[in-house]
């Protein structure tokens, strides 16, 4: 009876080199490296690691991407405006609080004589004497900041929106023929404001002003995505910057809450 025969296509493999058995694969090592210990890796394993490496460049390209976006669209609220001196300076928005040490230096520096201050039309708490007018809160602010109180001085008329400020900055410029105005307002700010001042002061009289927009100290342009006081800031003047562009002015009719026709509304 014939014996079992070999598989004389498996003696040739061994007697070439070893045979390394892979699932779904065969691999064949030379000869001369069977015996230096060298390992070849599977060909899907070299395909694995180089879609991981894309993959990983991916995410490093995207987040970089995003980064430099963050950074970069801030300064679309953003209009740099040299900081001369001026003969009078005065506080877009009074709520602005890093404006105001800003305010006293020009004073002390002697790059701003005057502090324009603008009167608010009387909501019903002030009226009622719940608070203080915002002009009578900004007066004490800068007197108790150094800045003398014959130095300051308010704007005539009475503004209800911002607006209705670069017209009353308008009729001072009149009164005060060549005279320059700083406005300080907040940095994020700074665009919107030069987009109102382009549309309600004249020509001639709209190259008198400059806006300087005042950083706030915890966040700027570079950064403000990382704290919530910055991000509220960017979103906010964003959508007032869009509201401003696409709406424009709000006509508001102006309300007299004095106690006597309170009582008289409230008979009606």
């Amino acid at each position: 009876m014939e014996g079992h025969r070999p598989n004389s296509n498996a003696d040739q493999k061994s007697d070439s080199g070893a045979v390394e058995l892979i699932p779904n694969r065969v691999t064949e090592v030379p000869a001369n490296s069977a015996g230096t210990g060298a390992q070849v890796l599977p060909q899907a394993s070299v395909r694995t690691k180089s879609s991981q490496f894309r993959r990983l460049a991916r995410i490093l390209a995207t987040v970089v991407s995003l980064a430099a976006a963050l950074r970069y669209s801030a300064f679309i609220l953003v209009a740099d405006s040299p900081s001369n001196a001026a003969d009078a300076v005065i506080v877009g928005d009074w709520r602005c609080g890093q404006c105001y040490p800003v305010v006293c230096n020009k004073m002390k520096s002697g790059n701003a004589r005057t502090v324009l201050l603008v009167t608010r039309e009387r909501k019903r708490v002030v009226v009622l004497g719940a608070v203080l007018p915002a002009e009578e809160l900004c007066r004490t602010k800068l007197v108790r900041d150094g800045v003398e109180q014959d130095a300051i001085r308010l704007l005539d008329g009475t503004s209800d929106s911002d607006f209705e400020t670069g017209r009353l900055i308008e009729g001072w410029l009149i009164a005060h023929p060549e005279k320059r105005i700083n406005l300080l307002c907040d940095h994020f700010s700074s665009r919107t404001w030069s987009y109102i001042l382009d549309r309600t002061i004249s020509p001639s009289k709209r190259i008198l002003v400059s806006v300087e927009g005042v950083a706030d100290p915890r966040y700027n342009e570079l950064n403000w995505w990382r704290s919530r006081v910055g991000l509220k800031s960017f979103f906010g003047n964003l959508f007032h910057q869009g509201y401003v562009r696409l709406h424009g002015e709000d006509r508001h009719q102006s309300v007299d809450w004095s106690p006597d026709a309170y009582e008289m509304a409230v008979l009606q």
